[in-house]
């Protein structure tokens, strides 16, 4: 995937740059343990709490991915800032939701490290809890795993290069068996350990294989605004980024794998995305149409 360009003001001869958003944003829910609240005039990489116990979120700015792309979002989204957590399962877990399930941790600790050992079901689960907590419908609900596309878009963040921070794996950037961190190829780490990339995304790549919402494909499919290709084979789902245990030429932006819907693994979890009603955000969107790119598989 090319770069993204920002819906905002850009300077000549600079990478695009987002004009008039201000800093980063820590916007904490206030609200007592019983109650969420989503709060507005949200900035770009704004981080925000929706619940007192629901996964930090990181607000993504609209954008393409190249200057003559088609292929884009229309209007800022968010996602969450690390993957979920053995934390935010257990609050989940201790509410009655999650259908009572408790993944196994290896012995690892719990806490702050990535859950592990939820199968895409589970992380479906997990979603459904959070939707009710915010008050959702069925019909409406704004949390969901991130398609393929969508978690390239918020992971690239706006590089050329096959890894966030450059083409070479290099050391201490990641969590992989090749990373060169004291937990490559032993176990997870604890979230938010290695530098976050450019739109404040934590452990985008290594820790933990992340599921996706799309129905497997031997390509990755393009649909317009970041919408999951569901006309695959929906009995496996992809994962990406590469865990603790891969190769180093398994993370990156181009490697891609799938599994079983209810596989469990010591190297899997996965990462929320929410969408963003159009008063929630302090910026304008871009009501230009998108398409999907003919071929763009990765």
């Amino acid at each position: 995937m090319g770069k993204p360009i920002l819906l905002g003001l850009a300077l000549a001869s600079v990478a695009p740059i987002v004009i008039g958003f201000g800093a980063l944003v820590i916007v904490n829910s206030k609200a007592a343990d019983n109650e969420c609240s989503l709060p507005t005039n949200l900035a770009v990489k704004a981080v925000f709490r929706e619940c007192p116990t629901s996964p930090e979120m990181v607000v993504i700015p609209a954008g393409r991915f190249a200057p003559k792309d088609p292929t884009g979002f229309s209007q800022p989204f968010a996602m969450g800032k690390y993957p979920v957590t053995f934390e935010e399962w257990d609050a989940c877990l201790g509410s009655g939701g999650c259908d009572g399930y408790r993944p196994d941790d290896e012995g690892w600790g719990r806490g702050r490290r990535p859950v592990i050992n939820v199968s895409w079901h589970d992380a479906e689960s997990y979603i459904a809890w959070l939707n009710a907590k915010v008050g959702s419908s069925l019909t409406d609900s704004p949390y969901h795993l991130p398609s393929e596309l969508t978690w390239l878009y918020a992971g690239e963040a706006g590089v050329h290069t096959m890894r966030w921070w450059g083409d070479e794996l290099g050391h201490g950037m990641a969590n992989c068996a090749e990373c060169g961190s004291e937990w490559g190829g032993v176990k997870t780490a604890p979230v938010g350990s290695f530098p976050p990339n450019p739109f404040g995304l934590y452990d985008i790549l290594g820790n933990v294989d992340e599921w996706m919402m799309d129905c497997w494909s031997p390509g990755a499919q393009i649909h317009p605004e970041g919408k999951p290709d569901l006309a695959g084979d929906c009995a496996l789902r992809p994962q990406r980024g590469g865990s603790w245990w891969s190769r180093g030429d398994a993370v990156n932006f181009a490697f891609r794998n799938a599994d079983d819907i209810d596989q469990r693994s010591s190297m899997g979890g996965f990462r929320v995305v929410r969408d963003l009603p159009m008063q929630s955000v302090g910026l304008e969107t871009n009501s230009e149409p998108y398409h999907p790119l003919q071929d763009r598989s990765r």
